[in-house]
């Protein structure tokens, strides 16, 4: 594969990790924004911060490596059976796929660290409220 035809996935292969990313943050901070209440009456009930940060990073990392341990595999045969075709294949590995879970993992603890301080930093009469 020459390397002018390398260059034309990169920005491709950027964006679809950037809006898989944004997905990520997304998704993530939406399940933390929804458990804000729970939060907040563990936190009156004297739970501690890491007590809390833990609860929501058990949850969100279970859903991940459940994600990833279901859709790698899929993705490497996919790759696998794509290039199969072709006499050259690119010099890549299945790092790339690492690369990507590491990214999303990344993200997604960002996403839980900052909406769960949030979440903790919220007014018990503002969560509570219906």
């Amino acid at each position: 594969m020459s390397t002018t035809r390398r260059c034309k996935w990169a920005p491709s292969s950027a964006i679809a990790l950037v809006i898989a990313s944004f997905g990520t943050y997304v998704l993530t901070a939406n399940m933390v924004q929804r458990r804000a209440r729970e939060i907040v009456l563990r936190k009156l009930h004297g739970a501690r911060r890491a007590d809390i940060g833990l609860l929501v990073v058990k949850e969100i990392g279970t859903l991940m490596l459940a994600a990833s341990a279901i859709g790698l595999p899929i993705a490497a045969l996919a790759i696998k059976r794509y290039l199969a075709g072709y006499v050259e294949h690119a010099p890549i590995d299945y790092w790339t796929l690492l690369f990507a879970l590491a990214l999303t993992l990344v993200i997604a603890l960002t996403a839980v660290t900052r909406h769960t301080w949030l979440a903790m930093r919220m007014v018990p009469s503002e969560a509570l409220r219906t």
